[in-house]
């Protein structure tokens, strides 16, 4: 038995070490235009084009972590 009882079959395998790449790519329409787009928790890299904002991950990127983007200065927003 392993801890908490379970048998060798009843635990998962894991690694600390193991990575998991995580890319993400958005769009945003004409609306969110004017918007300051940042993320705290990643770099990202944002775009303004003809409809809107383009908003990727710049550099490695990993899942240990939550992704958050923040939308600030957008027109009718409480």
């Amino acid at each position: 038995m392993r801890d908490a009882g379970l048998a060798p079959h009843q635990a998962p395998a894991h690694d600390l070490f193991v990575q998991y790449p995580f890319a993400l790519a958005l769009q945003f329409g004409p609306a969110f235009a004017g918007a300051t787009v940042a993320s705290p928790s990643h770099k990202i890299a944002t775009r303004a084009t003809d409809i809107g904002v383009n908003v990727v991950l710049s550099g490695d990127a990993a899942l240990d972590r939550d992704f958050v983007l923040t939308l600030a200065g957008l027109a009718g927003a409480s």
